[in-house]
């Protein structure tokens, strides 16, 4: 029937119109950029025990030597956390749009089918 054709596709174009729900970061996915910044905001942090840094390179008291911080991983993993967090309400708001859009698309089909 025509009604329902109508329903069904405003029900589809309810369906379009609906933000996507975003993918969680993990640390790889965390641009370079971001992950050079997250580190720089820690420069002055201090360094944990058997460490220190010699103006180019973080070197342990073992003698290993690197350009990455020590901790860096652990500052790029509070910021996926804290991301994620969002992302995750995020998400959890498009479900509620979505529940609510399938809803009155039922609706809308109910109506048209009476």
């Amino acid at each position: 029937c025509l009604a329902c054709t109508v329903s069904c596709l405003f029900a589809e174009v309810v369906f379009l119109q609906l933000p996507s729900r975003k993918e969680k970061l993990t640390i790889a996915s965390v641009p370079a950029a971001v992950a050079n910044d997250i580190v720089a905001k820690h420069s002055n942090d201090p360094l944990p025990d058997g460490f220190f840094f010699d103006g180019s390179n973080y070197v342990s008291f073992d003698g290993d030597s690197s350009r990455k911080h020590p901790k860096q991983d652990e500052f790029v993993q509070a910021y996926v956390d804290e991301e994620n967090a969002k992302i995750e309400a995020y998400n959890a708001d498009v479900v509620k749009l979505e529940k609510r859009a399938r809803s009155e698309a039922q609706d809308s089909v109910r109506a048209a089918t009476r």
